[in-house]
Formats: structure tokens, sequence, C-alpha cells
């Protein structure tokens, strides 16, 4: 069977975090934090997602947005490549929540 490149088979996965979320001054982590979270999402799902986590400063753009060779996918367009692909988008989307709300924890040293 022919395989495809691995840059057409894998969804990048651009997750877009608040500065919020790590606290009143976290404009000034959230750069620093999404360099920190790239390497722990980066394990998830490697077959078939690409993650490129970067600060949310725009409010317009969505928290989480998926792209195929350069095109933007709706969110159905993404449900029907991971069915395709034999997986689970919204726990994928879950997992990746579960890795990053730990990794708050961690990057901010409030893990125990």
């Amino acid at each position: 069977m022919f395989e495809l490149p691995t840059d057409k088979t894998r969804v990048l996965i651009t997750y877009r975090i608040e500065p919020g979320c790590l606290g009143p001054d976290g404009d000034q982590h959230v750069d620093a934090f999404c360099e920190f979270v790239q390497p722990y999402l980066s394990v998830l799902y490697p077959r078939s997602c690409t993650w490129n986590v970067v600060p949310r400063h725009d409010k317009a753009l969505d928290e989480i947005e998926y792209s195929l060779i350069g095109r933007k996918l709706t969110k159905a367009q993404s449900l029907k490549f991971f069915e395709s692909m034999n997986s689970d988008l919204p726990r994928i989307e879950q997992q990746a929540q579960t890795v990053l709300v730990e990794s708050i924890e961690v990057y901010l040293g409030r893990a125990a």
C-alpha cells in the first residue's frame, strides 16, 4: 500500500493559549509557556497530528484551529478526517486539554 508523506497525512492542530489561564501576569509568561508545553502535546497522536502551540492575543481567532496541507479545516472536516484515521477528535481534544491543565500547574510550580 502506498503511503503519503507524513505532512499530507497529519492534521496541524494550532492550539492558542489565553494569557489569562496563567494568572494575572499571564502576558509575561504565555510565550515561554507555549514553548514549555509544546513537547508534551507533540507526543499526542504523532501519526495523525502535528501540534503548534501559540499565544492567543487575538480573541477573534479560534482557540483550536485545524489545517491539512496548508488549508484550514472546519470542525466537521476535522471530525471526518480523524474518523477516516480511526481516531476520535473529541478524545484528542480532551487529552490535549488535560495535558494543558497539568502543564500549567507544573509551569506555575503548583504541582504536588
